[in-house]
């Protein structure tokens, strides 16, 4: 299938797009650990499927995720923001 044609065929079907939907799940898989680990922004830009920290440095503030150290420990879920 043509890239064009799967692209025009996602967005019907989901009402995004496929790059905007792809950074969705790398944006929520990147809330989720900085929810429930330690682990350093680096890291957890990798394991959410960023190539490198350069590559993911404005994603938090593109988004709805909190910057790393922000919420950690302070509750079991941090607050949704909605702009």
């Amino acid at each position: 299938m043509p890239e064009r044609t799967l692209k025009r065929r996602f967005k019907t079907a989901t009402g995004t797009t496929l790059i905007e939907y792809l950074q969705n799940l790398r944006v929520e898989e990147a809330k989720k650990l900085l929810e429930t680990t330690e682990l350093p922004a680096e890291e957890i830009s990798a394991k959410s499927g960023y190539e490198n920290g350069r590559s993911s440095r404005g994603w938090s503030n593109a988004s709805t995720v909190p910057r790393p150290g922000n919420n950690r420990g302070s509750s079991p879920r941090a607050p949704r923001v909605e702009r």
